[in-house]
């Protein structure tokens, strides 16, 4: 049983289980003869969707070399995608219709609640470097979103207007320079 005040997941009283104790769990419980596959990764980093902001899976597409896996609720969508060429990513999208761009990546988000803008973030994506391993990326973006778009998540699109803004602002000062060059 719980030894050291902690429970049999290794967890301290309160804690939520982490990643890997809810995918061990799972791993415990399947097939011998079932290697886990991208959905299921996917599926085992991002649970707290449904746990803790009420998302409904959706759509899994679960083809060879990519796999995607989405979640709903009435106003919001997260879709977490694998190509195995290119890596993962996270697109988080409004449901319901509104002015301006219905979603954004994790990534833009990221970068935008970070730095104030947009300005780098080209040179921001060519760095980036990724984890070694599916687990560990998809880790990673699941944190990230925790971390950057927990309002998001809840239905707090108030972010997606300044994005819009500053989207806009970054088209108009290209295209004045594209004009001043001609």
């Amino acid at each position: 049983m719980a030894t050291n005040g902690n429970d049999e997941s290794g967890s301290r009283p309160g804690d939520r289980p982490g990643w890997a104790t809810r995918f061990f769990a799972w791993l415990r419980d399947a097939p011998l003869d079932r290697r886990p596959t991208l959905a299921d990764l996917i599926t085992g980093a991002f649970s707290f969707l449904e746990e803790q902001y009420g998302f409904r899976r959706g759509e899994v597409v679960d083809r060879s070399m990519y796999t995607t896996v989405t979640w709903v609720t009435d106003t919001s969508q997260v879709r977490v995608s694998v190509d195995q060429r290119e890596g993962a990513e996270v697109d988080v999208a409004c449901r319901e219709p509104r002015p301006g761009v219905q979603g954004y990546g994790l990534f833009t988000i990221r970068h935008f609640r970070e730095h104030g803008s947009l300005a780098g973030i080209r040179a921001a994506a060519k760095a980036r470097r990724r984890p070694r391993t599916w687990s560990e990326e998809l880790e990673q973006l699941a944190s990230d979103l925790q971390a950057h778009a927990p309002d998001i998540l809840k239905g707090d699109f108030s972010l997606f207007d300044a994005l819009d803004e500053e989207c806009r602002a970054q088209v108009a000062s290209r295209a004045a320079r594209q004009k001043g060059r001609q």
